[in-house]
């Protein structure tokens, strides 16, 4: 443990665990250090050292002890960060914002183990990609989805889709339907929307997935 100093949420000094190893990685020993930050959502902050030369334990403790956490981002300023834009529409509510890059849009509140209930998911790749047939690049993309290894197209189309030619495809299993829309942009990324749930729950908000669809617009 050690006592970290400074105005945090209202305390002036609080402890910080702090687990000191080592790790083997491919060949080479690496020292690792891993701190836990409590607050509105705990902070995990891990140092990886290597070679002799690097930090030594005191270097890296006083870095812990400079630390400050901040307070946790409202919902609205991480869609804020996100490198698209988008209209929710009803029954979809936003439920959660990943990596500046991602947006998740759900027909129900927490968990739904069932799978069953349509959720809805925006996201920008985090890398440029040639994609020079995006019929192809569907189908890949839709093989990459947990449960789709094997699936059934329904129907595909080319549609515009944030602005440029992109490609909507319908695909089955056999409890599980989805509508992915993809469509690349003139820097090299894409944008991907795909919402997933039973065959008779996607089909009751078809209408409403291809609304939201229209209204994704890469930010400038």
């Amino acid at each position: 443990m050690v006592t970290l100093w400074g105005n945090y949420e209202g305390i002036s000094q609080y402890k910080a665990p702090i687990v000191i190893g080592t790790q083997a990685i491919s060949g080479v020993t690496v020292g690792k250090y891993i701190a836990l930050f409590k607050g509105q959502k705990t902070v995990m902050v891990t140092y990886n050292i290597m070679g002799k030369d690097a930090l030594n334990k005191a270097a890296v403790m006083n870095s812990i002890k400079n630390i400050q956490i901040g307070n946790a981002a409202s919902l609205s300023e991480k869609i804020a960060l996100l490198p698209f834009t988008f209209e929710p529409e009803t029954p979809f509510k936003v439920a959660d914002v990943m990596g500046n890059s991602t947006v998740s849009l759900t027909t129900f509140d927490g968990m739904d183990k069932s799978g069953e209930k349509p959720l809805l998911i925006i996201a920008s790749s985090i890398s440029q990609s040639r994609i020079p047939d995006q019929s192809k690049h569907a189908k890949t993309l839709l093989k990459s989805i947990k449960g789709f290894e094997d699936h059934k197209i329904i129907s595909e189309d080319k549609v515009s889709f944030v602005g440029k030619d992109g490609y909507r495809t319908v695909a089955k299993t056999s409890n599980q339907a989805v509508i992915q829309y993809i469509g690349t942009l003139d820097n090299g990324y894409y944008i991907r929307l795909i919402s997933m749930g039973s065959p008779e729950e996607i089909e009751k908000v078809t209408k409403t997935v291809d609304t939201i669809a229209k209204s994704v617009t890469p930010k400038k």
